[in-house]
């Protein structure tokens, strides 16, 4: 990530398993790694946010995209 130089999304639901250790400290990692990276975590939703939170995904891309 830190060699990554185009605009990147980093999202996952705050009860995801698969975020190890917590959502919160994948966050500080992705944010350290890439400080230039827009993270976030979606509510009510596992691994699969997508799917799960399909609006709250939708919306988060599509404003990342607009930007």
């Amino acid at each position: 990530l830190p060699a990554c130089s185009m605009p990147l999304l980093i999202l996952w639901g705050d009860a995801d398993v698969i975020a190890y250790p917590t959502p919160e400290k994948r966050r500080s990692a992705c944010q350290k790694a890439a400080p230039h990276a827009e993270v976030d975590i979606i509510p009510d939703a596992g691994h699969m946010a997508q799917w799960e939170q399909p609006d709250i995904f939708n919306e988060r891309v599509l404003k990342f995209l607009q930007t």
